[in-house]
C-alpha cells in the first residue's frame, strides 16, 4: 500500500437502514465501523473479476460494488449523465480513488 493516509467514509446506502455501518476507504478497501468507532477492514475475494459485498439493506440482499462506492464517496460527479465508473489502468481489482474515474 501507499504511504498516503487512508481516509474512510460511510457508504450512503447503508448508513440509516442497517444496524451495521459499512465504510469505504480512499484505497478501495471495504470495512465495518465497530462500536468503539474504529473501522475493521474486511478482506474480500473477487467475484466475476471485481470486488463486491452482499449486504442486507431494508431486509433485501443488495450487492455493493466497491468501484462504484469509491466513486460515489470520493469523486465529484460532473453531471447526471455520468453513470459509469471507469478504471484508468483497466485493472478492475484496483479500486484506489486515483485509478477510478
Amino acid at each position: 500500500m501507499s504511504s498516503k493516509k487512508e481516509n474512510w467514509k460511510p457508504i450512503n446506502k447503508a448508513t440509516t437502514t442497517t444496524k451495521v455501518q459499512y465504510m469505504i476507504s480512499s484505497h478501495g478497501r471495504f470495512g465495518v465501523k465497530t462500536d468503539e468507532g474504529k473501522v475493521e477492514a474486511r478482506n474480500l475475494k473477487p467475484i466475476n473479476g471485481t470486488f463486491r459485498y452482499n449486504a442486507r439493506i431494508n431486509g433485501k440482499s443488495k450487492a455493493l460494488f466497491l468501484t462504484r462506492e469509491v466513486a460515489m464517496a470520493f469523486l465529484n460527479k460532473p453531471s447526471k449523465k455520468h453513470v459509469r465508473v471507469i478504471h484508468k489502468d483497466h485493472d478492475f481489482l484496483n479500486n484506489n480513488r486515483k485509478s477510478v474515474v
